[in-house]
Order: structure tokens, then C-alpha cells, then sequence
């Protein structure tokens, strides 16, 4: 059976979202501000995939009010998210383990990093 495959949304970003997205790295804290559907999330997200190619570490925790929403404002993100950001760049498995909602990539460092939804599920992880 032939691997079908969709075209993701590009992206295009202005010089403003890049700095953001490229001062991330250094900073501590980072705060966006701005109105509805500005891009913040967005932003965010991007900068939190491109240290997850980077890091040593092997667990991290994506989290919201629920896992469902983590999922849906983090993982999907409106095409911009965790899960498409690693489709066809990375080895990317979608992973649902009893009480664990996340999924594994492999960093550029070549260490397999988990990401879960939630607290429980990363409570869970580290066990």
C-alpha cells in the first residue's frame, strides 16, 4: 500500500514573528502580546519544536487546562503544531499508551524524545 501524503500549510512569517521566534532561544521568559489570532501560539509552538531538535533532554510536557485541549491548541495548533511540524522531518510515531497521551520524535542529537499532553501522563512517563 502506497504512502499517501498532504501538502502542509507553509509557513510565512514576518520579520516580527521570526526575531520572536529566534530570540526564544536565549531568553528565560518569553511574552508575546498582541490581538486574537495574531500568531502567538503559533510562535511559540514553532520556537518550542526547534529546541526540541536541539536538546539533550528526553521528556517534555506540553499542558493546558485538559489533554484533549493541549493536543488540539499544542499538537494540531490549526496546521502549525507539534505534529506537523515533525511530519516527513524528523521520525515522527503518534503514540496513545494507556494513560499517556503524546508521541515520540528523534532530536538531531539522535535521542528519542517523548512529549505528553498532560500532567498525568508525564507523572506516568518518568516512571
Amino acid at each position: 500500500m502506497a504512502l499517501i501524503t498532504k501538502k502542509t500549510i507553509p509557513y510565512n512569517f514576518s520579520e516580527k514573528h521570526r526575531e520572536y521566534i529566534r530570540n526564544c532561544r536565549d531568553c528565560i521568559y518569553n511574552v508575546a502580546e498582541g490581538a486574537v489570532r495574531a500568531g502567538k501560539t503559533v510562535d511559540n509552538v514553532i520556537a518550542f519544536c526547534r529546541e526540541l531538535c536541539r536538546t539533550p533532554d528526553k521528556l517534555h510536557l506540553a499542558t493546558a487546562s485538559t489533554a484533549p485541549t493541549a493536543k488540539l491548541v499544542i499538537g494540531d495548533c490549526n496546521g502549525f503544531g507539534i505534529e506537523h511540524y515533525f511530519r516527513g522531518q524528523r521520525k515522527h510515531t503518534a503514540r496513545t499508551f494507556p494513560n499517556r497521551v503524546g508521541f515520540t520524535v528523534v532530536s538531531n542529537s539522535g535521542t528519542l524524545v517523548f512529549v505528553c499532553y498532560s500532567v498525568k501522563s508525564f507523572a506516568m512517563a518518568i516512571k
